[in-house]
């Protein structure tokens, strides 16, 4: 009962540094998304002041192709529907991937690792996700993918997403009903306030290394809950 006592404490201290993470980073992305925190070069000078831009002018958010379910195999490439945008994190979820067989014009629906991914309709309209698999995938219809331009660092995108100017954005613009859906050209109307790329770089290499620590303790809480789990099923055999 002692050694289980203290289990439970360990999973209570590490779930409540997991949540003192996760508020201190919604705090700082206020923070610096409202620019009440601004970070400066190399020589210490402010950097220039952000421009508005129209979402559309740096980046296009490609919608995704028509495959047919008849097609769905048990291998070859991942294809990336609504429902393996994780809810639970930023991920994909791999529980229920299909495949396909190489396409001939694959191009505008590849996935690669790292891209910005986005729900387009359903219950989880406006969910945003990152591809993390090493190997390429397909994009589906209804999903949405941020495109690469050099226009903007890629991973500052990722965390602008994340921020509550995006967030108020979508639910704006989602059309209630019993199939919410968003398009395309809706997500390249919305505005964003741009930094200059070295800022930009600033910004997200600053927010991803708190994710990182995020991700770290969350990996810790699981196993020790994964231990707790083991240790009474041995326990109680």
């Amino acid at each position: 009962g002692h050694f289980l006592a203290t289990v439970d404490k360990k999973i209570e201290l590490t779930s409540s540094l997991l949540d003192e993470f996760k508020t201190y980073k919604k705090g700082i992305m206020q923070k610096i998304f409202s620019r009440k925190l601004r970070f400066r070069d190399e020589n210490g000078e402010p950097f220039p002041d952000w421009q508005e831009k129209r979402l559309g002018d740096i980046t296009k958010v490609q919608g995704g192709y028509a495959f047919k379910s008849e097609n769905f195999k048990e291998n070859g490439i991942p294809i990336i529907r609504i429902s393996n945008l994780s809810i639970d994190s930023f991920g994909i979820d791999k529980n229920n991937l299909v495949f396909y067989d190489e396409m001939e014009n694959e191009d505008n629906f590849i996935i690669n690792k790292g891209d910005l991914l986005i729900a387009l309709s359903g219950a989880t309209v406006g969910k945003i996700a990152v591809y993390d698999l090493d190997s390429k995938a397909y994009l589906n219809q209804r999903v949405g993918l941020f495109k690469r331009t050099n226009l903007f660092y890629y991973k500052f995108m990722v965390q602008y997403t994340k921020s509550t100017f995006f967030s108020n954005q979508l639910k704006n613009i989602i059309v209630a009903g019993a199939q919410p859906n968003i398009s395309p050209k809706d997500i390249e109307n919305f505005t964003i306030k741009l930094p200059v790329l070295a800022e930009q770089q600033k910004i997200a290499d600053f927010l991803s290394s708190i994710d990182d620590k995020i991700d770290s303790i969350d990996h810790e809480l699981s196993s020790l809950r994964a231990f707790k789990k083991a240790l009474l099923q041995q326990m109680f055999v």
